[in-house]
């Protein structure tokens, strides 16, 4: 008998008239992580390489929030895929033969079969990182199932994305980080992993300690239909409420409002970024005068520059990074702890390099620090 696919319950905030008066006597909901929240959400839509999102576990329930309400009425708002899912230890241990059929059925009805990785928009994994293993777990059970059904793994490695929210901390080149020890990274091209810093307590609460709408989906529930009712429960109302103000939040983001004041990050260059989400943008302080239209519908391109500079056209390579910081046009470096690592980049000012710190080789390569020394 063919199974069925089981997903945790899970309430729709974009149309909240099913919530009644549920959350009537819930307490006022603090939200202060929401210039941080705001501006981690532009950057993961920054690197979402134009693909189809899939947010990982519960961990990410806000972003996902907050998404939903920027992204409802838009072209993108069906991009955007929760995706109930609790993968702890090593992947394949301790799970039956009948939990990872279930498991591929459920994974199937999310549009994840191998068939549906190999056509249409890339396929973006988004989640908290620590050690990356969840992540390699998710990658292990696809590439497994692959195999399973000799789907065209030369075709759909180029299809994958991972995008990692990872405590933010000091940039260096020494800086441990998940992927380069991630031994299964190696088979994807390095541009499919990306990562997105979080300030560290914002990245606990989310990963740690907020309260969540379902009960996490571990193997002993993928096939337990009890998991499509609706909790009701005081904690439960209470991440109603904070997870409706992040959809109403996003709504006002969308609309072209405010939303409070979020960090000066100053600089980027992005391709396919919805309204939404570029009302998100400025909102968090992501984007300014520099936003440009480029095509129809709700899909453009914006370019983060200067407050006081003049974009004069469109780069050649949309999908690059460029960093650009006129504070340091003095010849002096910026401190490390203030530049955020965003990737590898190669860089040149015309043929030559200009006030190169005299404690750093002149070499061409990638640098696994920002450079930020030019004039």
């Amino acid at each position: 008998m063919p199974q069925e696919p089981i997903r945790p319950f899970r309430w729709d905030l974009v149309r909240p008239d099913q919530l009644g008066s549920l959350l009537d006597d819930v307490p006022e909901v603090n939200v202060d992580y929401l210039d941080e929240l705001i501006a981690c959400t532009a950057k993961v839509l920054a690197r979402c390489s134009d693909g189809d999102l899939y947010l990982v576990g519960r961990s990410v329930d806000s972003l996902f929030d907050l998404l939903s309400g920027a992204l409802a009425g838009t072209s993108w708002q069906d991009r955007l895929h929760p995706l109930p899912l609790s993968l702890p230890g090593r992947y394949g241990e301790d799970l039956s033969s009948a939990e990872k059929a279930q498991l591929r059925t459920n994974l199937t009805a999310a549009g994840l079969a191998p068939a549906d990785l190999m056509r249409g928009r890339p396929t973006v994994f988004v989640d908290l990182v620590n050690d990356g293993l969840t992540f390699e777990n998710l990658y292990e059970l696809l590439r497994e199932w692959i195999d399973d059904e000799r789907a065209q793994w030369d075709v759909i490695r180029r299809q994958l994305r991972f995008v990692g929210i990872t405590r933010r901390g000091k940039t260096s080149p020494n800086r441990w980080r998940w992927q380069q020890k991630a031994r299964w990274t190696a088979e994807l091209p390095a541009s499919s992993i990306r990562n997105v810093s979080l300030d560290s307590v914002v990245w606990s609460y989310f990963g740690d300690y907020q309260a969540k709408t379902a009960a996490s989906f571990r193997h002993t529930r993928w096939s337990d239909p009890s998991v499509g009712e609706p909790r009701r429960d005081k904690k439960t109302r209470y991440a109603l409420a904070e997870a409706a103000l992040l959809v109403e939040r996003g709504r006002s983001a969308s609309a072209g409002g405010r939303v409070e004041s979020g960090a000066d990050y100053g600089r980027a260059l992005v391709a396919g970024a919805p309204t939404g989400v570029a009302a998100l943008a400025r909102a968090a302080g992501v984007a300014g005068d520099g936003v440009w239209g480029a095509g129809g519908g709700d899909v453009f391109q914006f370019a983060v520059l200067e407050w006081w500079e003049v974009f004069e056209g469109e780069p050649g390579d949309l999908q690059r990074l460029v960093v650009v910081d006129s504070r340091l046009a003095a010849g002096q470096a910026a401190v490390e702890a203030e530049v955020e690592e965003l990737d590898l980049v190669a860089v040149g000012v015309g043929a030559w390099r200009q006030g190169v710190d005299a404690d750093q080789a002149d070499d061409l390569g990638l640098d696994g620090s920002l450079l930020v020394d030019l004039a």
